[in-house]
């Protein structure tokens, strides 16, 4: 299958860009206190934590265009993948974007991780609206809040 878009793996080139990403509107609805890359370094630094076997971090670009980026782990059971963060760059937020791109990584999982996960999940803030517009129009459903009581989980399954 053709992909619209090339899923990269997260590298050092890719920094500066998408840390400037990371603005307010940003922040408040991700779960990364610091930087991307302090982020990724600490997942990697867990001895649990296989990169490209239960943990990928990819830059999505449209042509040459850095668009977003995403961070997914695979569940200890192999079934689930979990959208652990998922940013879009400023200027693309708000135009369908962040649901194009996960709509594809859901339908290509396989091709972009390895992985064909039948299901999905993502935690999102109960105030990130734009996220939980983008999640639902890809195809995610609201499953229920999360214990803490500041966020809701919302799950995929292919049909």
């Amino acid at each position: 299958m053709t992909l619209k878009y090339t899923w990269e793996d997260y590298q050092e080139k890719y920094r500066d860009t998408v840390e400037s990403w990371l603005d307010s509107e940003a922040r408040h609805g991700l779960g990364i206190d610091d930087s991307w890359q302090q982020y990724y370094d600490y997942w990697l630094s867990d001895e649990l934590t296989k990169l490209g076997e239960n943990f990928w971090c990819k830059v999505i670009l449209n042509g040459s265009e850095p668009i977003a980026a995403i961070a997914v782990f695979l569940s200890e059971s192999a079934a689930t993948l979990y959208v652990s963060e998922f940013v879009v760059a400023c200027g693309n937020r708000g135009h369908g974007i962040g649901s194009r791109i996960l709509s594809e990584f859901l339908a290509n999982s396989e091709i972009i991780t390895g992985v064909n996960a039948d299901e999905a999940e993502a935690l999102i803030y109960l105030d990130n609206v734009p996220s939980e517009r983008a999640f639902i129009k890809a195809g995610f459903e609201y499953s229920h809040t999360h214990p803490d009581g500041d966020a809701r989980i919302y799950k995929y399954c292919k049909k």
